[in-house]
Formats: C-alpha cells, sequence, structure tokens
C-alpha cells in the first residue's frame, strides 16, 4: 500500500468521519504482517510452535517490557517485565460491574458474534470463522483468570529480584527462553542485548502462569489471538467495518469500560500509527497537492499535533540522555519526524 493510500483512507474514516473504504481487508492485513503474521485467522494445522510465533510478533500483549533507567549508568539500565493483562472483557470482575450472569453471556455472545464479523471481513470466505471467534474468546477469558494471581503473593514484605537475564531464565516456566526472544526483539530498533543484562520480572508468579499457558497452546490458537489483539489495538481508531462491528458489538452486549475521546484525540491516535502514515513525505506532498483548502487546513493542523506530541514526549522522559534529546528536537523542528520515529 502506498503513502499517499494511506492517506486516503485516515481521512475518509477519521478527518472526514466517513467510515467506507474498499481496500479495508488489506489494511488489517498489512497490519498483522507488521507484527509478523502473514495469515490470519489460521485454520490448517501449523508446523509453527510457540517460539516461532512470539519470535515474530514479539511477546506484547502478552508480557509488558519497559526500561528502568538506572542513575549511576545508563549502561546497567533495567529491563522491567510484567504480565499485560491481555483481555478486554473483565472477566474475573463482573460483580463489581453489577453485571448479572444472564448479562453476562449476553456480552459474550456478542463478542463472539464481534470477533467472527472481523474474521469474515479480512477472509469472507474463511470456514468455521464461528469456531474460531469461540477459540479466541476462550482462551482470551482463560488468560483472564490468571489474572487472580496477582493476590496470590506471599504475605508481607515482598521484593522480586533483579537478575542477570541469563539467570533470571532458571526462575521462569520451563526455564522460558527470555533472552532469545528479547534479544530478537531489540535488533529490530538496533540494539544488543547481552547475556548479563539486568532484569526484574514483577510478581513471577503471574508471568510463570501466563507462560506455562502459552507453551501449553495449539499454535494456531495463540497466533490466531494475538492476531485478534493487534486488530484490537488498532480498532477504535480505523474507521470502515472495523468501527462499525466495534460500534455494534457495544451496542447489543450494551457494556463498555472505555472513556469515550474527542476527535481529536482520535485522530491522533489514528495518524500516528506506523499503518498510517501521515507524516511520511509522499503524504505531505498528497496532503499539499489533493486536498481541499479547508479541509487541507485541517489535516495539517492534524499534523501539528503529531508534532505537539512527539516534542512533549522527548521533553519529558527518562530514558533519553540530554544529548541525544536535543539532538532529536532538532530533527523534529527541520520536518524529519519519519526519521525519528
Amino acid at each position: 500500500l502506498q503513502a499517499a493510500d494511506m492517506v486516503k483512507i485516515a481521512y475518509n474514516s477519521c478527518i472526514q468521519n466517513r467510515g467506507l473504504y474498499k481496500k479495508e481487508p488489506v489494511v488489517i492485513k498489512s497490519l498483522l504482517k507488521g507484527h509478523g503474521i502473514h495469515s490470519w485467522p489460521l485454520v490448517r494445522t501449523s508446523s509453527s510452535n510457540y517460539l516461532s510465533i512470539l519470535n515474530s510478533t514479539g511477546l506484547y500483549p502478552l508480557l509488558n517490557v519497559e526500561v528502568k533507567r538506572t542513575k549511576s549508568s545508563w549502561t546497567r539500565n533495567t529491563l522491567v517485565v510484567s504480565a499485560a493483562s491481555p483481555h478486554v472483557l473483565p472477566w474475573t470482575d463482573w460483580q463489581g460491574h453489577g453485571i448479572s450472569k444472564k448479562k453476562r453471556d449476553n456480552i459474550k455472545k456478542a463478542y463472539r458474534k464481534f470477533i467472527k464479523n472481523v474474521i469474515l471481513l479480512v477472509h469472507p470466505k474463511r470456514p468455521n470463522a464461528e469456531t474460531i471467534a469461540a477459540n479466541i474468546m476462550n482462551f482470551e477469558e482463560s488468560l483472564a483468570k490468571l489474572d487472580e494471581m496477582w493476590f496470590k503473593r506471599i504475605a508481607g514484605f515482598w521484593t522480586e529480584p533483579t537478575l542477570e537475564i541469563k539467570d533470571m531464565q532458571k526462575y521462569l516456566s520451563r526455564k522460558f527462553p527470555l533472552f532469545l526472544l528479547l534479544s530478537n526483539q531489540f535488533k529490530r530498533v538496533n540494539v544488543t542485548l547481552r547475556s548479563n543484562q539486568l532484569v526484574t520480572v514483577e510478581n513471577r508468579y503471574h508471568v510463570n502462569a501466563i507462560l506455562e499457558c502459552i507453551q501449553k497452546t495449539d499454535s494456531n490458537l495463540l497466533q490466531n489471538y494475538m492476531g485478534w489483539m493487534l486488530i484490537l489495538d488498532y480498532i477504535k481508531t480505523a474507521g470502515g467495518r472495523l468501527q462499525e462491528h466495534w460500534q455494534t458489538f457495544k451496542k447489543e452486549a450494551n457494556f463498555s469500560l472505555e472513556d469515550e475521546k474527542e476527535w481529536k484525540e482520535l485522530c491522533l491516535d489514528a495518524l500516528v500509527t506506523e499503518e498510517t502514515t501521515m507524516y511520511a513525505p509522499a503524504a505531505y506532498l498528497y496532503l499539499e497537492k489533493y486536498f481541499p483548502p479547508d479541509e487541507k487546513k485541517r489535516a495539517f493542523l492534524m499534523v501539528s499535533f503529531i508534532v505537539g506530541a512527539l516534542a512533549d514526549l522527548i521533553e519529558n522522559n527518562n530514558w533519553m540522555d540530554r544529548k541525544a534529546m536535543v539532538k532529536a528536537l532538532a530533527r523534529l523542528k527541520r520536518g524529519e519526524i519519519q526519521n525519528w520515529l
């Protein structure tokens, strides 16, 4: 897909608030391929195992990985690994939302239909879409129930040890190859991870429960679930039929935990993703040449929001040293937004 096509999609679905476009399945497939998922959903038996899938997709949305800066020396920064609670519905907290069993069943029915509709949007003739949707939903529910592990800490004072990553693997489920997977992820941003890198795993009970669940799961189901989570990250600002299905689910389930955003915030969310390259030079030229004056003004206003958000990110973080910060801000002012990203 060309940058100009991406801009037209972002424009139609966001700035004009007009959602439908012909290449929507292509955009969704492109989104998934960018995260290492080349076919979704899988229906045939795959030769892949959980390691090859996670090597392609990365650990998110199953685990979060953050860099905690060490004040004494930037070379001794600590990686913090934690469970990401990868689910949409509050599967273990229905009572807290005043939800009866009847209403819960209705929400699950609407959610299963929601997943099925998205599958058929991407692949209209995909067989067993109903079964695939049910399996994804059930797997999500099983992962959500692991959140209860947060409450199973040892009573009293509890701290998680900080160890070198090669030593931490001994304490993970079936010696989960954390170093291998993270090394490959860091290589994508030209960072070499060393085996003596310090790492903290927050609440290993919870993380190990997730890792054990992953290791026991059918590889097709794991990949289908990972793809679904990526689509959900994108769906709220995607426009098109994806957003129609999202709104239908919320209406049929009569249930939503999210706070409504203003259109400006939604557009910003949509336009700063790698899928809608509003900041690319080709997209910029497309805006200049083809947008009518009033619409061009609104589109460039979106670009200014992006620049402002990036400047705020650069100036307010605890991981970038002063020299790198000055350099990044200078590049931003020169219009080299895409290079900085």
